[in-house]
This record gives C-alpha cells, sequence and structure tokens, in this order.
C-alpha cells in the first residue's frame, strides 16, 4: 500500500498496473486503495470512480459506470447493451468533457485485454492533470499495453500471514491449537500455496472440523483430490482456468499442462522442460523444422505463462543455477491442482493420468490409445524392465511405453 501510495503522489506516473495470479488479492487490494486513498498519502483528488471491467469488456458498460458516477444524463440508448459507433462517440465525448475538468483516479479491475481509453472517453494522465489509473489484471503484458509507468507484482502470502487468514476464516469454533489437529491444519493451510482466495475457501469448508480425523480427511483430499473439497472446484481451481482458457493457443495450453508431471513444488529447468515439449513435438512448425527456432518458440511459451502469472520465475541455489547453465521455473500449487483436475478422468477430455504427490508411484500421461509417456522414480526402472530417456535432477526417469489397445 505505501508503494502504490507513493506512485499516487508521484506526478510523472500516471498509470499503474497490479498484476498476479487469479485469488491472489489483487481485487482486495484495488478495494483498499478505494476505501482509504487519503490515508495513504494521496489526496486531492475531486473524483475517484471504479468500474470493473471483466474478461468480456463491453465499452458501453464501461461508459455507463463511469457516467453513473459523473452523474451524467443517461443517453435514450443507454438501456441497449449494444455498443455501436454512434452510441460510443457520444458517450466518450461526454466522459472525456467531464473527466477534463477534475482530477480523477480510475480504478480498473479485473482488465484481461488492452482497454482502449480514448474509445472509452478516458483523457490520460498526465503530469500536468495530476490524474492517475489503476488497474488490475493477471497479466503482467497488458499492464505493458495498458502504458503502466509502475508494476506491482501482488505475490502469494507467506506462512505466517497464510496461517492467520486461514485460522480467521476457520473460526474460533475449531480448537486450532489442539496439538493433534494443529499440525495437520497446518498442513492443511499450506497446501493452499499462501492464495487467499484457496485459504478463505478452505478455511471456511473446515469451520465445523471438530475431530482429528476430519481434518486428517481433508488434507488427504488436497493432497488426492483437491477438486472434492466443498467450493475448491467451484471457486478457486474454476477462477484460475479463466487465465488458463485465456491462453487461447492450444499449443501453450498443452505445455502448462505438461508441467503438472512435475513433482509438486519441484524446481523445473527451463531448458530441460522446453527440450521435452520439443521431443512431445508441441513446438513444431510445418514452416521450418529448426531446432534453435523450436527452442526459441519454446522460450516465448515460457514468458507468455509467466506473463499470465500462471509459471513462477525463480532463483534456485542450485549448482545448473549458479554455472549459468539455465533458469528455473515452477508451478504455484494452486496451478498445478487446476492442471491436474483438468487432466484427471473426472474431465471429458482425459489426457492425464497423474498420481501426485505418491514417490513410489508411476506419473503417467496418456497420449492416444496406443502409448503412454510417465516420469518415474529411477530406481523403478529397471525393475520394470524398461529404458529410459532423459534424466531430471530429481531422479525422476522419463520413459514411453508403448502398448497395444486393441484399436
Amino acid at each position: 500500500m505505501q508503494q502504490i501510495g507513493s506512485y499516487l503522489s508521484d506526478d510523472s506516473v500516471g498509470i499503474i498496473g497490479i498484476y498476479g495470479m487469479g485469488g491472489v488479492g489483487k481485487t482486495t487490494l484495488l478495494e483498499m486503495i478505494n476505501n482509504k486513498f487519503p490515508e495513504i498519502g494521496a489526496p486531492g483528488f475531486e473524483v475517484v470512480i471504479w468500474v470493473t471491467v471483466s474478461k468480456d469488456a463491453n465499452i458501453r458498460k464501461i461508459q455507463k459506470s463511469i457516467g453513473d458516477r459523473l452523474q451524467l444524463s443517461p443517453s435514450a440508448e443507454d438501456q441497449e447493451p449494444a455498443s455501436s459507433s454512434p452510441q460510443v462517440e457520444e458517450q466518450a465525448e461526454a466522459i472525456f468533457k467531464a473527466l477534463s475538468k477534475r482530477r480523477f483516479l480510475l480504478l480498473l479491475d479485473d482488465v484481461w485485454e488492452e482497454l482502449d481509453l480514448k474509445l472509452v472517453g478516458v483523457p490520460l494522465p498526465t503530469a500536468e492533470n495530476k490524474c492517475k489509473i489503476i488497474l488490475t489484471t493477471r497479466s503482467k503484458q497488458v499492464c505493458h499495453k495498458m502504458g503502466a509507468r509502475k508494476l506491482v507484482n501482488v505475490e502469494a502470502l507467506n506462512q505466517s500471514d497464510s496461517w492467520e487468514l486461514f485460522k480467521m476464516k476457520a473460526g474460533t469454533e475449531v480448537d486450532l491449537d489442539n496439538p493433534r489437529i494443529k499440525p495437520i491444519a497446518e498442513a492443511v493451510a499450506r497446501k493452499c500455496g499462501g492464495l487467499p482466495l484457496a485459504l478463505i475457501t478452505v478455511g471456511c469448508a473446515m469451520a465445523e472440523a471438530h475431530s482429528v480425523g476430519e481434518w486428517q480427511e481433508a488434507l488427504d483430499q488436497l493432497r488426492e483430490s483437491p477438486h472434492e473439497l466443498p467450493g475448491m472446484k467451484e471457486e478457486v481451481l474454476s477462477l484460475i482456468k479463466f487465465s488458463f482458457d485465456r491462453l487461447g493457443d492450444e499449443t501453450i495450453k498443452e505445455c502448462l499442462l505438461y508441467c503438472c508431471l512435475f513433482p509438486e513444488d519441484e524446481e523445473i529447468p527451463v531448458e530441460q522442460v522446453i527440450g521435452y515439449w520439443l521431443w512431445e513435438g508441441f513446438l513444431d512448425n510445418p514452416q521450418s523444422n529448426s531446432i534453435i527456432r523450436a527452442r526459441n518458440r519454446g522460450h516465448g511459451v515460457i514468458t507468455r505463462l509467466k506473463s499470465a502469472g500462471l509459471l513462477l520465475e525463480i532463483e534456485s541455489a542450485g549448482l545448473l543455477f549458479e554455472i549459468g547453465r539455465g533458469s528455473y521455473v515452477k508451478l504455484h500449487d494452486v496451478v498445478r491442482e487446476m492442471c491436474l483436475w483438468l487432466t484427471g478422468a473426472e474431465n471429458d477430455k482425459s489426457t492425464f493420468l497423474v498420481y501426485a504427490g505418491r514417490n513410489d508411484l508411476l506419473r503417467f500421461m496418456w497420449f492416444g490409445l496406443k502409448f503412454c509417456e510417465c516420469l518415474c522414480l529411477g530406481e523403478l526402472v529397471p525393475h520394470m524392465g524398461l529404458s529410459h530417456i532423459g534424466e531430471s535432477k530429481s531422479n525422476f526417469y522419463f520413459i514411453r511405453v508403448s502398448f497395444w489397445l486393441g484399436v
């Protein structure tokens, strides 16, 4: 909040972008700014306007939200959801005229694509007019497209803050100081990966769990089938799936889903996973069979996934990182659970069968009907009578198993 307050006080900063994965608390932060902006060192605005943009942005609805806040006289066509050019231009002129006379703070929540401010009628913030725009988005790329001068990355909560939020949502009816329950409850909270939405959802779901057995069952569910815990599928996994769906490109989606084959909290070597994608043919281009170009496409996929908040860039203390042989990424725990949920047997488009968090079990990835591929612990390979192709730094081997299914 103090950082954003300093940006609001800086006349050279017109647009501020707040980005982070779904459910991490961007809207909550924007609400705090809306409610307390004079307290964070940013007084002097004549009008503060909140607009929820959403993934299917509608210019007329955005204009209506701004017009209502400015008390502009609605046009006769305001009840029409369609956005014909004359209506948009007429309202844009009215909004521009009204905002040009006032120092405004415009809060744009949940921006998915670049929004044409000129089309809406919003004057660009300058050092002269001292106006500001703050937007929230899941994509760092959207911040850049919107011309944000300063970016704020909203990250997951640390373990201590996660536990405090979880306890608050679980309520006082549950004895979380019970020495038999507390360690299990802490493990449940850790499975939420510091994501406030997940902590709130799971905490509320456990508000009436009084026995050790109930907490152990919840932990087992989060490890094996998190979508079965009340509220997880509807409130958490479905929310993150919006970001997945907005990727559009099927190749990028396949590459992300592939990452869930790595163990939970695994540091994924970028060059290695791009090599796996190459081997799978994800990065093939009919116009070029150049390995260099395919690897470049792989790096583009990594950048796109990081920008969308679906892959986290990390600095590894491992040897490979230290000698400059590559960087690492990882899946946020809840993003990984979303991937497993999307590729599990309960979905119509099943492509994976993954046993997560079980080091003694194979991690299968199904492609078509005649073969499967898997990651498994190296010591299992000789016992299976299989050869391996490629080894990860975690002693996991990548193998292909071909078999006939009578098709």
